[in-house]
């Protein structure tokens, strides 16, 4: 899957660390970073990534 990030270099940074810090998918490639558009502040970049395993037991159905 892939995913596009779209900010300040600072934003990028922040969201990045978020996303691995989560633990909710797992990070296989980032690209260069890419100039958005007209606006010069910010810029993008593409992740390609895979929904994490899970890491705990799983939960049991509660019984009726």
């Amino acid at each position: 899957m892939k995913i596009r990030l779209v900010g300040t270099p600072a934003e990028i940074a922040a969201a990045l660390q978020a996303l691995t810090e989560s633990r909710l998918v797992d990070i296989t490639a980032v690209s260069r970073t890419y100039p958005a558009g007209h606006d010069t502040a910010r810029t993008r970049l593409y992740l390609d990534v895979r929904p994490a395993p899970p890491t705990g037991p799983a939960e049991e159905e509660p019984r009726p």
